[in-house]
């Protein structure tokens, strides 16, 4: 579809929100669809988690005491399950509120009419669609290897007999479900990959449509600044023609625009903050910890196939820690870049009422918007790195603890 006819559609019927539409109607995410449906996903996912949840609890704690290995590896895949089920529980109870920012979106959308306003917004979807596409990719590859490798194992025996054995069948994580595993091995992994794939769903699903919300934000923060640089350019047309800019009120339209969309942009980070900030703060708290336990794991593997599996959803878990300060960090740079073009626009030659105006903005983007895990950790690749650090160094505590 080309991108003029894209630019008809409503937003969330373009080809940017295709991915993140579709996996959110799949797993019961997309509040737009009823709660009659979306229940059935959330079901299905949280029926699936919690009894992960309780069969790798019951292995974890029969092996305390016996087999470290097993009881740092479980206490890993439980922060994995919080994880979901945290971002599960927050999409639930905060349907109402998403909803209602999705359709001022959606809204503000169809109310654009520039065309080179609506080229700024469709470029930062675009950017937004194609950090979707990567994360998405990062994070399916290593969870499916990381599952699928155990599961592929035992079928090797028919394409690569071993002689006189047979690969072991194994679960892609330790568990106790009270049945001998090598009679219910079939079962026992088809439960493994369609409660996997829904965990992993809702983990990636819940991540983009804050990307992509982000990202909307972010276009119209560059809505400001466009409209302020229309400003500048006015100005210069002004004195070109040999007229007094002092006295001139022609530009007061423009500034008057520019307030607006940035007023609209700093409500709308207030309630990307109100909707993820509790979840993100979880979320954080739980991923910094799985690093120290992801890598003391690493250490007690000694097998390559382990290795490599858990090196890949290492990986992973890198990956998605890093997208999610990536789109705050993104959002201060946008919003900080609102004062260099106020500064930029030419504001002491303007007429008194424009100066005014220009300063509501100038004020407000002294201090720049910020997003939050919980209130306490800003997203910002300042906080990432040393939340990197803590998670890292945390590996040499759990060392001592196996030592221990």
């Amino acid at each position: 579809m080309s991108e003029k006819n894209q630019e008809e559609l409503g937003l969330f019927d373009t080809e940017y929100w295709t991915i993140t539409v579709r996996l959110q109607k799949v797993i019961g995410l997309y509040c737009f669809q009823s709660d009659q449906r979306n229940c059935i996903s959330w079901i299905y996912v949280f029926g699936f988690t919690l009894s992960f949840m309780i069969s790798m609890g019951v292995r974890l704690i029969n092996e305390i005491g016996f087999h470290i290995e097993i009881v740092v590896e479980n206490i890993v895949g439980e922060m994995y399950l919080l994880v979901v089920f945290n971002k599960l529980v927050i999409s639930v109870l905060k349907r109402k509120s998403f909803k209602k920012f999705y359709a001022k979106v959606a809204d503000h959308w169809r109310m654009i009419d520039d065309a080179e306003e609506l080229k700024i917004m469709t470029d930062n979807m675009r950017n937004g669609r194609d950090v979707v596409k990567l994360y998405s990719i990062f994070i399916i590859i290593g969870t499916t290897i990381f599952l699928s490798m155990p599961i592929f194992s035992p079928l090797l025996d028919y394409v690569v007999p071993l002689k006189n054995a047979t690969r072991p069948k194994a679960l892609p994580y330790y568990a106790e479900y009270g049945v001998d595993i090598e009679e219910y091995y079939y079962p026992l992994i088809a439960q493994a990959i369609f409660g996997g794939v829904g965990t992993i769903t809702v983990l990636v699903t819940f991540d983009l449509g804050f990307m992509m919300l982000s990202h909307y934000v972010i276009g119209l923060f560059a809505l400001a600044k466009y409209r302020l640089s229309k400003v500048n350019t006015l100005m210069r047309k002004i004195e070109e023609r040999n007229g007094n800019p002092w006295k001139s009120n022609w530009p007061i339209p423009y500034i008057v625009e520019a307030v607006n969309v940035h007023r609209q942009a700093l409500a709308y980070v207030a309630e990307l903050e109100d909707g993820f900030n509790i979840a993100w703060f979880i979320t954080l708290i739980l991923n910094m910890m799985m690093f120290g336990g992801g890598m003391a794991i690493l250490v007690l593997k000694n097998n390559p196939e382990d290795m490599f599996r858990y090196t890949m959803v290492l990986l992973a878990s890198f990956v998605h820690f890093y997208y999610i300060f990536l789109p705050g960090q993104e959002i201060i740079n946008a919003s900080e870049e609102v004062f260099d073009v106020c500064c930029a626009c030419g504001w002491y030659n303007l007429s008194e009422k424009s100066k005014l105006l220009v300063q509501f903005i100038m004020v407000r983007s002294l201090q720049y918007s910020y997003l939050t895990g919980g209130k306490m950790f800003p997203l910002s690749m300042e906080t990432y790195c040393n939340m990197m650090k803590t998670g890292l160094s945390g590996f040499t505590i759990m060392q001592n603890f196996m030592e221990f």
